[in-house]
């Protein structure tokens, strides 16, 4: 019989096979040895669902009908008239293995006394999503599709949601489940990344098998390109101030306090500061470390402090604002 520690978290190893239009009945009597689920999942124990490794899970039809559109057709889809039934037909075969189900029927029972499975992986989300979708199991599809916008915690350590982590393959996973708002903040994301957009997943891996569209991949690129340019355009209007006067002590004679150079040093520096770190905070802090030439004197910041203020601004709200998807 499986240890009841396997029912705690979902292995980030583990993927069903490809799902079957409905589970294949079985006979209890082909598999005399089954394991059984520990879990006493609440209701009448009138329906036995068997996982792909044997394992048979009690549950209740009452339940299966609230929690999932597919078992709902099956069990009103030519049902016979007679409210009695074999034992046969009491048995359905699953292709997915028990910890997938065990997850599922957990996030669907809302068990008061059994938590909620532990969601460390891109991998096992993904996979649990697309087994939900398979059985209509809405409610279920409604808490992973929280989870995904919602930190983790693993061990004693808090890692950031998966539209954080993995904005990309997120984005990707959101639109085809239809998940607006873990869609709308993966894409700001992806679309303030300081790293190429390829770049925007902290696993390769995970972008296996996932699709964006061709009208998305212009929209990031668009409002990536159009972000670039704007901050290159306010880098290439800062202006130095031609000043008269005695900007070092003993200076024989005025002198115009512009050099050839600092002006041209400094947006050099602010761009190279950009295209390391492309974001308003970022730059914020490039422009406010300031820039006085030790040449001339002059603080090139403090000449273009008031468009700088005007310009970050609009950049931050930009930033923070939740984009559409269409």
């Amino acid at each position: 019989m499986p240890d009841k520690s396997t029912y705690r978290a979902i292995s980030s190893t583990t993927m069903s096979t490809p799902p079957s239009d409905y589970p294949e009945p079985v006979s209890p009597t082909t598999i005399p040895n089954s394991p059984i689920s520990p879990i006493d999942y609440p209701g009448p124990h009138d329906f036995v669902v068997v996982a792909s490794d044997g394992v048979r899970f009690n549950l209740s039809r009452t339940v299966l009908v609230a929690t999932s559109g597919f078992f709902a057709d099956m069990f009103t889809v030519g049902e016979p008239s007679s409210s009695t039934q074999s034992s046969e037909e009491q048995t359905t075969n699953a292709s997915e293995d028990h910890v997938i189900l065990d997850a599922l029927f957990t996030i669907s029972y809302s068990h008061p006394k059994k938590l909620k499975p532990d969601i460390v992986t891109f991998v096992q989300i993904a996979e649990l999503m697309r087994v939900a979708e398979k059985y209509r199991m809405h409610h279920a599809l409604d808490y992973l599709s929280s989870h995904l916008m919602l930190p983790r915690i693993q061990g004693t350590t808090v890692i950031e949601p998966f539209t954080v982590t993995h904005p990309l393959a997120t984005l990707s996973l959101s639109l085809t489940h239809g998940f607006s708002l873990p869609a709308r903040l993966a894409l700001k994301e992806v679309v303030n990344a300081t790293n190429s957009i390829w770049d925007t997943s902290s696993d390769d891996a995970t972008l296996d098998g996932f699709t964006l569209d061709f009208r998305m991949l212009k929209r990031i690129y668009r409002t990536r390109n159009a972000r670039a340019d704007a901050y290159k355009r306010f880098i290439g209007d800062l202006q130095a101030v031609k000043q008269t006067g005695f900007p070092f002590p003993g200076s024989p004679q005025p002198q115009s306090s512009e050099c050839a150079t600092c002006i041209q040093n400094w947006k050099a520096a602010l761009l190279k500061n950009y295209e390391e770190a492309p974001n308003s905070a970022a730059f914020s802090v490039a422009f406010h470390k300031g820039w006085t030439c030790s040449r001339c004197g002059q603080s090139l910041v403090s000449r273009n402090l008031v468009k700088f203020a005007t310009f970050i601004a609009l950049r931050a709200a930009e930033e923070h604002t939740l984009p559409e998807l269409r």
